[in-house]
């Protein structure tokens, strides 16, 4: 669970495979890395990112507000040494990540018919 403060990142599936394979490749045996994106949003931010690259209009409804005093969730991942030590660098924004997904999605034969994006 969560409200529209809790903070999330997104990381295009395509950045993710080629994190992935150069983790394979160039990464040592047995060291971790923690894959993903570094740049953070609020869930609230996330709906009008979504809207935007969609071009629909930010309608959000919501439905569990955030309790007063209660810490801010916040899972998101702290990739400085996959970037240092392999070289690993995110290339799509989120946005454009949205806009690529969208385009698929129509392309195949689906669409974004509801106007209503977001019940948090």
């Amino acid at each position: 669970g969560g409200d529209v403060t809790a903070y999330r990142s997104y990381l295009y599936a395509a950045d993710l495979t080629v994190a992935l394979w150069r983790l394979l490749f160039r990464g040592p045996n047995g060291r971790a890395y923690n894959v993903g994106s570094k740049f953070d949003l609020t869930i609230g931010e996330l709906t009008r990112v979504v809207a935007g690259a969609l071009g629909l209009p930010p309608t959000v409804q919501v439905l569990r507000p955030s309790v007063r005093g209660q810490a801010i969730s916040r899972y998101v991942p702290d990739v400085w040494r996959a970037e240092r030590e392999v070289g690993i660098r995110e290339h799509t924004s989120l946005s454009d990540a949205l806009k690529k997904t969208a385009a698929w999605h129509r392309h195949a034969g689906g669409e974004f018919r509801s106007r209503k994006l977001c019940r948090v």
